[in-house]
């Protein structure tokens, strides 16, 4: 993953993903810290339910709805994930006692380009905080 995603960004989307970082605590983007602060041990990951994923994605400003998410098994991300898409999945703790958790997530079309690199902030309750991924959706 590229160090300069953030600086790569228009000014709109730089102070939307700007904005996304505050909310979450976060000092830097998650795309540059280092390689080594990552650990894989899902067991230390907070135990994120279906209601905090609701909460956080119908109840923040987004494109989600309740009709959706009540038929989420039929969202491409869910299945994505099931199906195998999604990698190996790291966590790292941030200076406020968050977690961040990250993941490469092979693309549906074009499977031999670079995966994507989504990440998400939970709190230890797993309650999402924030959430962002590279790819066109964002």
């Amino acid at each position: 993953m590229s160090y300069e995603y953030s600086d790569k960004l228009n000014l709109v989307a730089r102070e939307r993903y700007g904005a996304k970082l505050q909310a979450a605590g976060l000092e830097s983007c998650p795309y540059k810290l280092e390689a080594g602060c990552w650990k894989n041990d899902p067991t230390k990951w907070p135990d994120v339910q279906y209601p905090d994923i609701y909460s956080y994605l119908v109840e923040t400003p987004g494109v989600f709805t309740k009709e959706a998410m009540k038929s989420y098994k039929s969202l491409e991300a869910h299945n994505y994930f099931v199906s195998g898409w999604v990698q190996q999945v790291f966590y790292t703790t941030t200076t406020s006692g968050l977690v961040l958790l990250k993941a490469d997530v092979k693309p549906s079309q074009r499977l031999n380009n670079e995966p994507h690199h989504p990440w998400v902030v939970v709190k230890k309750d797993g309650s999402v905080v924030a959430a962002h991924c590279n790819c066109m959706a964002g």
